[in-house]
């Protein structure tokens, strides 16, 4: 398994947690902003395809749960995987389960977020924290 940041400690850096705070007002101001740029938004969530979304998710759940022997585990399949579970309860109609799906996509973006000085620094030939 490769290595892991430990979110739970960053997140108890006084710090860290205002950078989160601060970064979900800013996508707050994003969407007022994106909204009155772009009023409207397409009626459909997604293409109807809940086979194709079923099968990617069973692939990406796969690499997650570590049985890929082909593909690591990397923070942006964590987040895939629970944007693909938020479309396959969207495409049931189950309001309660995709809107706890959105939450949990939501939080995983903030804790890319946190990490993002590390994955940076990884981009730019550095050994992450």
């Amino acid at each position: 398994m490769a290595e892991q940041l430990n979110t739970k400690a960053a997140l108890e850096q006084p710090c860290a947690r205002d950078q989160v705070e601060s970064a979900a007002r800013a996508a707050v101001a994003e969407l007022v902003r994106a909204c009155g740029k772009f009023p409207t938004f397409p009626l459909n969530f997604c293409l109807p395809y809940l086979d194709t979304v079923r099968r990617h998710l069973v692939s990406v759940r796969l690499v997650n749960d570590g049985k890929s022997e082909v593909f690591e585990q990397t923070a942006f399949l964590v987040l895939d995987e629970e944007l693909a579970e938020m479309m396959d309860a969207t495409l049931m109609g189950d309001l309660e389960a995709a809107s706890m799906e959105a939450v949990q996509a939501m939080a995983m973006l903030l804790r890319i977020y946190i990490h993002l000085p590390d994955f940076c620094g990884q981009a730019r030939g550095e050994v992450a924290l």
